[in-house]
Parts: C-alpha cells; sequence; structure tokens
C-alpha cells in the first residue's frame, strides 16, 4: 500500500481518484488545526476529569442521563471536535478504506494485542511481587465490576471496545499527536500526547503508569503504520479483553456481601459520598457524608479497605459500622445484603 506522507502532497492538495492514498483510512497526518484548538481541547479534557468530583450527584440521575453525560457526550466530543476545526476541509478524510487494507491491519493488530496484554500482565505480577496489593488496574475499573447497575455497566463494556476505541484514536493520536507534532519535537508531541493520554483515563499514579504504557504502544502503532486502523484494532482488541475481565468479575461478585454506598478514589479517608436507594446503608441510618473509621471494631482508613473487610463477610451477616458524624462517633449496626439484591429490575 502506498503511503503518502505532508512531503509528498501539499497539504491544500485535493487528492485525485486514481490516488491510492485518497482512498485509505483517517490518516490525519496532512491536515492542520489553529493552535487555539488545542487550548480549547485540553480545556474541555480537563472539565471532563473533574466530573468525577460530580459523582455522588450523577448517581442519583436517571441511568440513561448518567450513560449520556458521562459516556456519549465525550465521545461525541472526541470524534465531532477534530472533525469540524481541522484545516484545510479535505474530502479524502471521509472515503472509506478498502477491505484489503482493512484485514491487513487487523492482522498486524493481532500480535500487537497478545504482546501488549502479555506485558501489562507481567508488569501488574512483578509489582504485586514489590508492593502487594497494589494494582495496575484503576480504581474506576473496580468499581464498574462491582456496580449494583448491570445494565449500565454492560453498556459501558460494549461501549468500550466498539466506539471508545474509534473516537479516542481520532482525538488522541489523530488530532492531538499531528497538532503537537508540527509545533513541537516529534518525541516532546508523543510525550504530551501520551501524559495526556493517561491522565484522562487513570486516577492514581499507577494505574496513570500504565495507561500512558498503553498510549506509547498505540502512539507507536500509528507511527509505524501511518494509519488509524491499526491502533483502533488495537486499542479495541485491549478493551474487548479487559470487558471480558470485568464481565466476569460481576459473573462472581454477583453474590458478593454489600452495605450499598459509593466513595470517591481519590478520597483520603472513608466517606460515604453516596447511598444506594432500598440498600443496608439506607434501612439501617448510614447517611451521606458520614466517615467510616471502623467494622467491628477493626479499624478503616480508606474505601478499599472497606471493601477488604466486608468481602469476608456473606450476605445475610449483621456487622457494626463506626462512623463519624457531626464530631459524634456512632455505632451501627448493618445487615448485609448480595450485589444481586441491589440491582435494578
Amino acid at each position: 500500500m502506498e503511503i503518502v506522507t505532508p512531503r509528498e502532497v501539499p497539504v491544500t492538495a485535493a487528492p485525485s481518484n486514481s490516488d491510492p492514498a485518497s482512498k485509505t483510512f483517517l490518516s490525519f497526518r496532512d491536515l492542520r488545526w489553529p493552535t487555539w484548538t488545542l487550548w480549547v481541547a485540553l480545556a474541555v479534557l480537563a472539565m471532563f476529569r473533574c466530573m468525577v468530583f460530580l459523582k455522588p450527584w450523577l448517581v442519583q440521575l436517571p441511568w440513561w442521563l448518567v450513560l449520556s453525560v458521562g459516556a456519549i457526550v465525550p465521545q461525541l466530543f472526541l470524534i465531532v471536535f477534530p472533525l469540524l476545526t481541522r484545516q484545510p476541509r479535505q474530502a479524502r478524510l471521509l472515503r472509506a478504506p478498502h477491505w484489503p487494507t482493512v484485514l491487513l491491519e487487523f492482522a498486524i493488530a493481532i500480535p500487537i494485542v497478545i504482546l501488549t496484554i502479555f506485558g501489562l500482565g507481567a508488569a501488574n505480577y512483578l509489582l504485586n511481587l514489590l508492593a502487594p496489593g497494589k494494582t495496575i488496574t484503576p480504581d474506576a475499573m473496580k468499581s464498574l465490576a462491582e456496580s449494583s447497575q448491570p445494565l449500565i455497566t454492560g453498556i459501558l463494556l460494549v461501549y468500550a471496545f466498539t466506539i471508545a476505541p474509534v473516537a479516542e484514536e481520532i482525538f488522541f493520536r489523530g488530532y492531538l499527536q499531528n497538532a503537537l507534532s508540527v509545533r513541537l519535537p516529534v518525541w516532546l508531541a508523543f510525550a504530551i500526547q501520551c501524559a495526556t493520554f493517561g491522565i484522562v483515563h487513570a486516577y492514581g499514579a499507577i494505574p496513570t503508569v500504565a495507561v500512558v504504557g498503553l498510549g506509547v504502544v498505540l502512539t507507536a502503532t500509528y507511527l509505524w503504520r501511518r494509519t488509524l486502523i491499526t491502533p483502533m484494532f488495537v486499542h479495541s482488541g485491549i478493551n474487548l479483553f479487559a470487558s471480558l475481565g470485568m464481565a466476569a468479575m460481576m459473573i462472581m461478585s454477583a453474590q458478593a456481601p454489600v452495605l450499598g454506598i459509593t466513595s470517591d478514589p481519590g478520597d483520603t479517608r472513608c466517606v460515604i459520598r453516596s447511598i444506594i436507594p432500598g440498600s443496608p446503608a439506607q434501612q439501617d441510618g448510614l447517611h451521606v457524608g458520614d466517615i467510616i473509621t471502623a467494622v467491628d471494631s477493626e479499624p478503616v482508613d480508606q474505601f478499599p479497605q472497606l471493601l477488604k473487610i466486608i468481602r469476608r463477610h456473606q450476605a445475610g451477616d449483621t456487622i457494626t459500622v463506626t462512623v463519624q458524624r457531626e464530631g459524634k462517633s456512632l455505632d451501627i449496626k448493618v445487615r448485609l445484603v448480595s450485589r444481586q439484591s441491589l440491582s435494578p429490575r
């Protein structure tokens, strides 16, 4: 397949129908964007990133509205913004690829996906050896796998390996990498773009580093193949693997005991940020804003520690939860239920 680079075709040139590269898909390499688009794009990413602070209010909204605000709107921005702000507007951008090209890039993506998954698994194994209990998996993914709303989770998992890889590759590799590369050295553009990709996706230093590493793989694949088809396939394959793992975790955790509360991954203490309607937490008197300090006299510092203690019990067990509320310490008995019993029907 002939690859046309910006050096071979001027930026303003319109491709002819006889040009093989005019029918390749979403290279973005010969496009340009005004500088102001970078500032707008980074500001919008920061706004999406800060939506985590609205989680206590978002979880109270209808599931379809949460899905729209948390997933559909951000992904639409990632696709539409680079297309609307590009200069010049070239018809070639919207042309479909030849199927032989798609099949070739799909075949190339398969070993990349396998090697990346093995690499992430090896990194996670070494991390557990060096720091037991630590993992490269973001807390947000763990919370999603343990969600009491399987419908939303299922939609998000399918979304993760279908639409999300397309949207994110168009934005991060197609737009951000190229927009930075014409203004900075390629290596610096590479580093900034991968760092931005990691920061937007993960919470905590270790998961962020892991996602940055994934960004390095995707960006290197894009620069090598000079088309977004391959990193889209790689991204989709990795997300599919992760989605299958999360689906398995959901099945296994269906009977797990729960209180019916949520917390914020960024909290340094175990603060109740929201309470699921009809849950033991609501029925037995826990309140949003309570700080859980102990369970059955065992000290609790953060939410992950609370989850570990609860998992040692079974649905139907009664535990004593010690909370701080308005400066007072209260002991509240709570009867645990299974996660499945809290799922909407």
